[in-house]
């Protein structure tokens, strides 16, 4: 905040963005839901994840026949928390499968025949923006301006929603908001052709 004021006071603005009260405030740790200062990654990513990897192949064959087939498996999940206010889970589980098989035959001592085959399936869920997104969300927010959410007080005592943090009427992007929205599901599909 201070920062941003000396900003606008080199450019000769004088009307500054954050006044000196909020900046003691928020310093002292007044009040986190009316002087925010919010870690959003803290909020909405995990200090680790574990991811997986698993290969094989096999390959073999004679004077008349060869053979090579591989496979892989990748696990890859996301950094994002899920809120257990939610019912879903809006972290990345993506899973890959490959395969690759070459087969090669000696139909004649001048004349060979060779079959390669590749395919690659996809499984994901995840956040609706892409991960690469909610990441640009996090280091583009603006940590002082409102809190990821309110807690329900008496006044909200019925609200069976979290209470999404926001200023100015709700015209900034809360990613916390953004990252709990909803989901989406891209069902197994290959990718690749015969090589």
């Amino acid at each position: 905040m201070k920062l941003h004021n000396e900003a606008f006071l080199t450019r000769g603005i004088l009307d500054l963005p954050y006044a000196q009260s909020k900046i003691d405030n928020t310093e002292a740790n007044v009040n986190k839901y009316a002087f925010p200062a919010t870690d959003w990654k803290k909020e909405l990513l995990k200090k680790s994840t574990m991811n997986q990897r698993g290969n094989f192949s096999v390959s073999g064959g004679g004077g008349v026949a060869n053979y090579f087939i591989a496979g892989s498996f990748t696990q890859d999940n996301g950094m994002m928390k899920v809120d257990k206010r939610n019912n879903f889970n809006n972290n990345i589980d993506l899973k890959t499968y490959n395969l690759r098989s070459n087969i090669g035959l000696k139909v004649t001592k001048t004349t060979d025949v060779m079959v390669r085959l590749y395919g690659s399936f996809d499984d994901y869920t995840g956040p609706i923006t892409s991960g690469t997104q909610m990441y640009r969300n996090i280091m583009r927010s603006n940590p002082v301006l409102f809190p990821a959410w309110y807690p329900i007080d008496a006044e909200h005592f019925g609200v069976n929603h979290i209470l999404f943090g926001n200023a100015e009427r709700g015209q900034y992007l809360n990613p916390y908001a953004d990252m709990v929205r909803g989901y989406k599901t891209i069902y197994p599909f290959a990718h690749g052709s015969p090589v």
